[in-house]
C-alpha cells in the first residue's frame, strides 16, 4: 500500500487480486446481490486510489480497507435505500362495500371479542 500511497499505482493490481475475494464474500454476506457486491468492491478500490494519501503506514492495512468497505456500503444504501416489498399482512384491510358483508363482518369480530378471557 505504501507503493499505492506513492504513486505506483501498477502495484493496486497485487492488492487488488490479494482481496477482491475477500471483499466480494465480506458484501455477498451482507447484501445476497452479487452483482451489487461487484459493484461495491469496484468502489473500494476507486476509493483506495483516491484517498491512498490517507493511509498511516504502520496501520494494518486490511483495517483500513474494510473501514472503507464498510463506508461505501453505507454511503450506497444512502444513496439507494432498499427497497421493502409488502408483505399481505402489512397491507391495509380492504373493507368490503356490500353493508349486509360489513354488517356480518362486524357480528363476527363482536363474537370473537367476547371469547377472550
Amino acid at each position: 500500500m505504501l507503493q499505492v500511497r506513492d504513486g505506483a499505482g501498477e502495484t493496486l493490481g497485487v492488492l487488488f487480486h490479494r482481496y477482491q475475494t475477500p471483499l466480494f464474500n465480506f458484501y455477498s454476506k451482507l447484501t445476497g446481490d452479487r452483482a451489487l457486491s461487484e459493484d461495491l468492491v469496484q468502489e473500494v478500490f476507486l476509493r483506495i486510489l483516491k484517498y491512498r494519501q490517507s493511509y498511516c503506514p504502520g496501520t494494518p492495512f486490511r483495517a483500513w480497507v474494510y473501514q472503507i468497505a464498510r463506508n461505501a456500503r453505507i454511503d450506497h444504501f444512502r444513496k439507494f435505500p432498499p427497497q421493502t416489498a409488502l408483505e399481505p399482512e402489512m397491507l391495509p384491510p380492504v373493507l368490503p362495500t356490500d353493508p349486509a358483508q360489513q354488517q356480518q363482518e362486524v357480528e363476527l369480530l363482536h363474537r370473537a371479542l367476547q371469547q377472550l378471557p
